[in-house]
């Protein structure tokens, strides 16, 4: 009775797990279109977005610099004013009055010491670098997207596997269970591939929800407010022919250098710093400018009659800070400080640049070798099962052998499948790091 329990909960754990099977086969989502969608929807893309409008609206305000400027004052104030002339003491006159006053005012700077020149400069560059931070943003998001896909595909490929051994056992389990009842074989062995069909059933749990979750991230990096596990969403087993066509790590070093849209944020910054030093320094210079204006002001019931005065100027104004207690010094520090760290992380930046790509570059080829070898092993590992499978059967091999080439095949087919795709993910992260992603199809 008990043996029967244990096979009809196997049978029921299976059959619920199989209900729950996708159909992989179905799968629409290939990797260019899940880039493609991720640049098109990722919040991401809209932020660098915004930062590029940030720094253009910051352009137009150093640009307004050469423009002249206008303003006007107005007032109106009830005044009680009180008088003692000085050759009369004991004389004290109040009076009260209405004041109202009104002033346009234009002006123009001529010379600031090219302060407003470096600012202008410095801008224009802040602008550009705010562009290559875009496209550093899409290089980033194509190898997130990717690297996600293929996790996605790796956890496919290790449900599959769990199905397939489940059912392998399953199999072996029916044969089993008929030697059994003929009383050639104990119930030890029915139990044996019972026990392991349960195990590859919670392997394919496991795997499952590593596609899931997994999938659920890509959701998140596509823009996709509500994923599903449709079609649409679930990654297609299909990949183009591969080939191993590893690039020169110096050419692509050298293709970085010129390519890669992060290293030219920094250059842009870096001349945006210098610019910005430049105009520190411009404030010894004194300012000059043409102003110009118009002024009124009228005044009631003063001494009982009303006054109005009209004045008009026009001329230079000169202002020149001789002395600000260091503050211009310690701006002009700051400047350049500030450019100097900029300055280094660029060469950092290149230092982990060259570490990276000859990595990637080790890592691929790696990758690729340790895939045919798992080929080769998957391969003979299949071969090794079949006969030991027909040799179990004819009552010429062991229960224990049985046992250890099937495991030995499933770790082998799941090595073989996980390294295709990890050698693809090795291409990935080499192209990232070069900046050739950018220029891989539906980026």
């Amino acid at each position: 009775m008990k043996y029967y329990l244990i096979i009809a909960f196997v049978l029921f754990f299976a059959l619920s797990a199989q209900a729950e099977d996708y159909d992989f086969s179905k799968g629409e989502l290939t990797l260019e279109k899940a880039i493609s969608i991720t640049l098109s929807r990722n919040p991401g893309i809209t932020q660098a977005q915004e930062k590029i409008n940030q720094a253009k609206a910051l352009l137009t305000q150093a640009r307004s610099a050469w423009l002249p400027r206008i303003s006007v004052q107005g007032s109106a104030m009830a005044q009680q004013a009180t008088v003692q002339p000085d050759w009369r003491p004991d004389l004290r006159i109040t009076e009260n009055l209405n004041d109202y006053k009104a002033s346009i005012q234009g002006s123009f700077l001529l010379f600031d010491g090219f302060s407003r020149e470096f600012r202008i400069a410095g801008a224009s560059r802040g602008v550009a670098k705010s562009k290559y931070m875009k496209e550093n943003t899409r290089r980033m998001l194509i190898r997130a997207v990717s690297l996600t896909y293929y996790q996605a595909r790796i956890a496919m490929e290790k449900m599959v596997i769990a199905r397939q051994d489940q059912e392998f056992n399953q199999i072996l389990e029916n044969h089993a269970r008929i030697r059994y009842e003929a009383g050639v074989s104990p119930e030890s062995e029915v139990l044996n591939f019972s026990v392991r069909a349960l195990t590859a059933g919670t392997n394919f749990s496991d795997a499952k929800n590593q596609f899931e979750t997994t999938c659920i991230t890509l959701a998140q990096l596509m823009g996709i407010e509500k994923p599903e596990l449709t079609p649409a969403h679930i990654p297609a087993r299909k990949d183009s022919v591969i080939s191993l066509n590893l690039p020169d790590p110096e050419k692509e070093i050298a293709f970085a250098l010129e390519h890669r849209p992060d290293i030219k944020a920094l250059d842009m910054g870096i001349a945006a710093l210098k610019k910005q030093y430049q105009a520190s320094k411009a404030s010894f210079f004194p300012k000059l400018a043409l102003v110009s204006g118009v002024k009124y002001q009228y005044q009631d019931e003063k001494a009982n009659i009303d006054e109005e005065e009209h004045q008009a100027y026009a001329g230079a104004s000169l202002q020149w800070e001789l002395y600000t207690g260091g503050q211009r010094k310690g701006e002009i520090v700051q400047a350049y400080a500030r450019l100097q760290e900029v300055t280094q992380q660029r060469k950092q930046l290149i230092l982990s640049l060259r570490s990276d790509i000859h990595s990637a570059v080790v890592s691929a080829n790696t990758a690729w070798n340790n895939w045919n070898n798992r080929k080769q092993i998957a391969l003979m590992a299949n071969t090794i099962r079949d006969h030991v499978e027909k040799a179990y059967k004819a009552g010429k091999a062991s229960l224990a052998r049985m046992n250890q080439a099937q495991s030995d095949y499933i770790k082998a087919k799941s090595a073989a499948s996980t390294g295709k795709l990890a050698y693809l993910a090795a291409l990935v992260e080499l192209s990232a790091v070069s900046g050739r992603n950018l220029q891989q199809p539906g980026s």
